[in-house]
């Protein structure tokens, strides 16, 4: 259409104007080539950008000593039905996942994993199993808050000991009300 274009205004213009018609075609067809060798760069680097608003694929600190603190690899399993648009920003998620630590990713369709979705409970395409050993914990709604409280979860605990200063007006663990602190002595 531009060599169209430059041949019809050559023939009916004035040659003065051929110059600058020239040159706005060449500058075109030059932001064109960059724009294709920057894509090509970019599918062959490793490195990867997080140039959205909320840095939604650049993982926390807390996020990243998790996956560090993990006694084995984890399995983290997409559960997908064709036609989810939710799958290409869950899938970058749990690649980002993958490249901070010991984290196996996989993706099972729903169709032919029917028992999965009877054993865990799965309720809907775009849900996430973490598996750690025979532990496992499923994530309805997969953000990265969520599969951190999922793996961390699964993580094993050491006993810790909390404790609590009580009679001068402090409050007690084992009253109920406003002035009670049962809730956190419960828990």
């Amino acid at each position: 259409a531009g060599l169209s274009a430059l041949v019809r205004t050559g023939r009916h213009s004035q040659p003065g104007l051929r110059a600058p018609m020239l040159r706005t075609l060449a500058r075109g067809a030059g932001a064109c080539l960059v724009a294709a060798a920057l894509y090509a760069l970019s599918t062959q680097s490793e490195t990867r950008l997080d140039m959205t608003f909320e840095n939604s694929f650049t993982l926390a600190e807390a996020t990243t000593r998790a996956l560090g603190e993990l006694p084995e690899p984890i399995t983290l399993t997409l559960y997908t039905l064709p036609g989810d648009p939710r799958l290409r920003r869950t899938g970058l998620l749990l690649d980002e996942f993958a490249r901070h630590g010991e984290v196996v990713v996989r993706s099972r369709d729903l169709n032919h994993y029917a028992e999965d979705e009877d054993r865990y409970g799965i309720g809907s395409s775009n849900s996430v199993l973490a598996q750690l050993g025979e532990a496992w914990a499923l994530v309805q709604r997969p953000t990265e808050g969520s599969l951190y409280e999922a793996i961390a979860g699964l993580l094993p605990r050491s006993e810790r000991i909390l404790y609590t200063a009580v009679g001068a007006g402090e409050g007690d663990l084992r009253q109920e009300g406003g002035d009670g602190f049962s809730g956190l002595g419960a828990a």
